[in-house]
């Protein structure tokens, strides 16, 4: 297991049974450092079934070497992931990177909250538009440096308790701009932020003024 290598490593003391996260692919615990830091730990679900939603086979249809081929697929996220918040992470809000592991990552760990989570009375218009002037802003200085997550939206951004900030999180689906991709799922990135924004708290930001910062930073 990637933890008992984390452990042997000395990168991990301890792992709480508290779960701070639930994704598509992944379970994120509190864990401890032998120094005492709090560290937080992401776990991919290796076979299990929502692994299998996004452009994988279903069930029914997987091969015979599928588990193995799964495990791999889920290894590489992690590593990929990994790096990408060591490139991010002197640049723009994103978790910290600390070590990975086959199917674990692990990251500083900061207190916040999902936007997914929030209710929508738990912003005014007001306090939404800031933050998503702050997502665009750091998503903006991700995409100069040549990078496009390729996955944004309410789910991938946590508002801190520190002073309300945001972290942009969840970067295993990451491409670079140079990927044949990119134009169009940073497109997709942006239009799912401002949909998401605009039907929880009725913040009206037009694409077409948002975009072309955008388009021209991805090229």
């Amino acid at each position: 297991m990637g933890n008992q290598a984390l452990a042997k490593k000395g990168v991990i003391e301890a792992i709480s049974t508290t779960q701070i996260g639930v994704g598509k692919d992944a379970d994120v615990y509190v864990g401890v450092t032998p120094s005492g830091e709090k560290v937080a730990v992401k776990f991919n679900r290796i076979g299990g079934e929502n692994g299998l939603k996004k452009g994988r086979l279903p069930q029914s249809r997987l091969p015979r070497q599928a588990p193995h081929q799964l495990a791999l697929r889920f290894e590489a996220d992690c590593k990929k992931e990994h790096e990408a918040l060591v490139l991010l992470s002197p640049i723009a809000r994103v978790p910290r990177p600390i070590a990975w592991n086959r199917h674990v990552v692990v990251m500083e760990f900061v207190e916040g909250t999902e936007l997914a989570e929030l209710r929508d009375t738990d912003l005014s218009r007001e306090e939404a538009e800031r933050i998503l002037d702050r997502v665009l802003e750091e998503y903006l200085k991700i995409v100069h440096f040549g990078i496009v997550h390729s996955d944004m939206s309410e789910f991938n951004i946590v508002l801190t308790k520190d002073g309300g900030d945001i972290l942009i999180i969840d970067w295993a689906q990451y491409i670079t701009t140079a990927h044949p991709e990119s134009y169009e799922l940073l497109k997709r990135d942006i239009i799912v932020l401002l949909n998401a924004f605009r039907r929880r708290w009725r913040v009206k930001k037009e694409f077409e003024k948002v975009w072309p910062e955008f388009e021209s930073a991805g090229r």
